[in-house]
């Protein structure tokens, strides 16, 4: 379980990288099930509403704290992958409790790895889509190779964009992808450094930006990064957790305390 609360992801600057080595890119929408949520503030809590007596936020679209049966990896996710890994209930290694283990291996022949958890949420975003989890490195990622920890798709208008988070030599980066060509990343942004042993804090965003949406990221509460997005009109909304499509990387990461709310 997590200890501590997140805030808002702060607004800084804009770059824009291409990023290879990804898989097929591909999205299932979700209908609208017209979920309503609370209402947030600039400079407020991540999600809106007391923190629970363990520090972590309510639980509002979709949550897991992974405290269940070893056998029970799947949970209330809709489907996962162990292609060229592994995903594992484990004990927290600084402390009680149960957390996701996501283990990649280089795939055989070529091709890409696929870990991760995946979920259809009810509903897509018509102000916002907050998300928070915290990640342990326990094996860090090949060097120069590029690990994803986490997405959020938004299949619609004029596109679907896909906001990644993705690790490369302890950087932790947020980018854009709209398609499966080496160029459909207009977007990508350095958001901060997961190094050294022990737990990092990871809460962020994709929100409306007037006639346009935005994505907004923080590690560890510090600093914070903003990248705007390519779509104008979500239809629906799906994530994943752990990597979801790299090639030729191994690495083992930790996840706990996922916390996912749509308005």
């Amino acid at each position: 379980m997590r200890w501590t609360s997140l805030t808002l992801a702060a607004i800084a600057c804009s770059a824009c990288v291409t990023f290879l080595g990804c898989g097929a890119f591909s999205s299932t929408p979700a209908g609208d099930a017209g979920v309503e949520g609370g209402a947030f503030a600039d400079g407020g809590s991540l999600v809106d509403g007391a923190a629970q007596s363990d520090g972590v936020a309510p639980c509002r679209t979709f949550c897991d704290d992974f405290e269940r049966a070893a056998n029970d990896v799947l949970g209330p996710w809709d489907r996962m992958d162990s292609t060229a890994g592994s995903l594992e209930l484990v004990g927290d290694p600084a402390g009680p409790g149960t957390v996701l283990a996501v283990t990649n291996k280089p795939p055989l022949n070529g091709g890409s790895s696929k870990v991760a958890l995946y979920k259809a949420l009810p509903a897509a975003p018509k102000r916002r889509l907050s998300f928070s989890f915290r990640v342990f490195v326990k094996g860090a990622p090949t060097p120069g190779k590029q690990l994803q920890l986490f997405y959020v798709d938004l299949p619609g208008t004029p596109k679907t964009s896909r906001v990644s988070l993705e690790l490369k030599d302890g950087e932790l980066r947020i980018a854009e992808r709209t398609g499966d060509g080496p160029y459909d990343y207009p977007g990508s942004l350095g958001a901060g450094q997961l190094v050294g042993a022990g737990w990092h804090a990871i809460d962020g965003s994709v929100r409306r930006a007037g006639a346009s949406w935005e994505a907004a990221l923080r590690v560890d509460s510090v600093g914070g990064s903003q990248l705007a997005l390519s779509i104008d009109s979500p239809a629906s909304a799906n994530i994943a957790l752990g990597d979801h499509a790299t090639s030729e990387a191994q690495g083992t990461m930790l996840y706990d305390d996922v916390r996912v709310d749509v308005e």
